[in-house]
């Protein structure tokens, strides 16, 4: 196994046992959610690190998970006091970096496909794009994760 991809089996185990942990104690399958910043944001850096030659590719996987990491209440709360909190969420600041992710995850997608330069994975493309937008328009995380599994193709 590459480095690669024992860094994301690492990251699947752990939220999978987390996952079954849950169940096992809870009787529901709760999925660590306040765990998906933190875990991209540590995914982003391993991989800036080992592609720090590809500067822009490297730069906007890093950029991916620092900003899904700091779009995320969970790790604000930690940090920040109740009253303080309350006066953070009611600014831009959490959308404006939760858009910066998306807008990274896009670009990282449309250089991936200049890349390649195929028209299947031009076509795949069109097809992530719209559903990712849908998604997004629609808070719909069903095109959200259809998008994402167009973009692993």
């Amino acid at each position: 196994m590459r480095r690669e991809e024992r860094l994301i089996f690492l990251v699947v185990l752990v939220m999978s046992i987390y996952t079954l942990i849950g169940y096992f104690k809870d009787g529901a399958f709760i999925f660590p959610f306040p765990l998906n910043g933190l875990m991209l944001l540590y995914v982003g850096a391993r991989f800036f690190y080992w592609y720090r030659k590809q500067k822009v590719v490297a730069l906007l996987v890093l950029l991916i998970g620092l900003f899904s990491f700091l779009g995320n209440t969970f790790f604000w709360e930690l940090i920040l006091p109740a009253e303080a909190m309350y006066h953070f969420t009611e600014t831009l600041y959490m959308d404006i970096f939760q858009l910066s992710s998306m807008l990274c995850v896009f670009l990282f997608a449309l250089i991936a496909t200049v890349r390649q330069n195929n028209k299947v994975t031009f076509v795949f493309l069109t097809l992530f794009t719209l559903l990712f937008i849908y998604g997004l328009s629609f808070n719909s995380s069903v095109a959200l994760v259809f998008a994402y599994a167009i973009m692993i193709v």
